[in-house]
């Protein structure tokens, strides 16, 4: 069961291993990413940098959840483009649970 709670500003990411995310996700700061998935089956990094996610390289990665729904709200510190992968089960790597965000500026009220 997927669990989902009501938030305002969200954009809902449905984070399975058997997802399509091969297109980037356009989101505007201010909003906040919701990743909604099956509890203990999958978690959220984000990732430094593009070869990090394009090799799924966890290493300077950092840890955003593990229980859903998790949240990452971007801020005005954000960079243009954030990436963000499962570590759990090798699922970056074997199922391609991975998620590139372009950040398109403010969100507008």
């Amino acid at each position: 069961m997927l669990t989902k709670f009501c938030c305002l500003l969200c954009r809902d990411i449905s984070w399975t291993s058997g997802g399509d995310y091969s297109e980037p996700l356009d989101a505007a700061r201010g909003e906040t990413l919701q990743f909604l998935f099956i509890p203990s089956f999958h978690n959220v990094y984000r990732m430094p940098t593009k070869e990090a996610f394009d090799n799924c390289n966890f290493n300077e990665a950092t840890f955003v959840g593990f229980l859903p729904p998790v949240w990452y709200t971007i801020t005005e510190a954000e960079g243009d483009v954030l990436y963000f992968a499962c570590k759990k089960y090798e699922h970056c790597k074997d199922k391609d649970q991975k998620i590139q965000v372009n950040v398109l500026g403010d969100i507008t009220a």
